[in-house]
């Protein structure tokens, strides 16, 4: 099919429309003629087995505060504007395409959305769903700043039962501000928490994962240490299901610039294997829990 783009089409639509031929009014010389004419134009410029040639305008008039967008394949593009067609007109344009079109507003289609996770998914889905977002860390002598920012970060994935903590460097020697720094990212986030497993490299400070001990077992909370070195990155994972990566260990903050993110759920079921398969990870009872610690 035959497809016209006025001079308001977004970029990359086009990408979407595999199979078809996207032309452009710019290109053909149509971008001062108002809609009117430009249907009238592309219909008597396109060849006879053409003459079905459909103009977007009806989808591409940025012009006011609706929203509405196009879904193939699970992809969608979104707009704003008001659209000069109505959704019966939207739908039968993008239809030969292989295309779903709606006009809707912005609330009214995130609503659906809620709807369809909980249908699909469930409403504890959403209760763990996490912002989407990274912080650069910089290099400076601000430390508490640091500290700050990833101590929120990990109140955002909300452990509730058990956190883990693959960092190789987590447990260095000869670090006197260690335990501070552990404590005051970790405390925070420990109520209901029952199990932290640290994995870090063979080599570390025996004193510093006690003092850790003693410090999160007034929270009744074990701490379960591990070893490998198949583990370049570092990864906080709360409840085997949420997750941050985070670009240097704690002792290293400030020196030299990283980067900390939200990790995908794929990514986090990925290193929670990878963990498993070593034999890493504690068992969990029927439930998936970790088991309860005795006072």
């Amino acid at each position: 099919m035959l497809i016209l783009f006025d001079h308001g089409a977004p970029r990359g639509l086009a990408r979407a429309l595999a199979g078809h031929t996207v032309i452009t009014a710019k290109a053909r010389g149509w971008d001062r003629l108002n809609n009117g004419a430009l249907l009238r134009a592309a219909e008597a410029a396109a060849p006879d087995s053409d003459r079905a040639v459909d103009v977007w305008k009806c989808v591409i008039m940025a012009i006011g505060k609706a929203s509405y967008g196009l879904d193939r394949g699970g992809s969608r593009f979104f707009l704003t504007g008001v659209p000069e067609c109505d959704p019966g007109d939207l739908a039968r344009l993008v239809e030969p395409l292989g295309l779903k079109g709606s006009i809707t507003t912005r609330y009214a289609l995130a609503e659906s959305e809620i709807r369809r996770l909980v249908l699909e998914r469930g409403i504890s889905y959403l209760w763990r769903r996490v912002k989407l977002q990274e912080d650069i860390l910089p290099r400076t002598a601000d430390l508490p700043a640091l500290l700050a920012v990833l101590e929120n970060m990990l109140r955002r994935i909300a452990p509730t039962e058990e956190l883990i903590v693959v960092d190789r460097y987590l447990l260095p020697k000869a670090c006197p501000d260690c335990l501070d720094n552990l404590t005051f990212l970790i405390s925070p986030i420990l109520n209901g928490v029952s199990r932290v497993v640290l994995v870090t490299r063979k080599e570390y400070d025996e004193a510093l994962l006690n003092d850790l001990r003693a410090a999160f077992k007034k929270r009744r909370c074990e701490v379960l240490h591990r070893i490998s070195d198949n583990f370049h990155d570092r990864f906080w994972i709360a409840d085997h299901a949420r997750g941050l990566f985070v670009g240097t260990s704690p002792n290293g903050l400030g020196k030299r610039y990283a980067l900390a993110d939200y990790m995908a759920e794929d990514d986090v079921r990925t290193i929670v294997e990878a963990l498993s398969g070593e034999g890493l990870l504690p068992e969990r009872n029927a439930r998936g829990e970790p088991p309860t610690i005795a006072a």
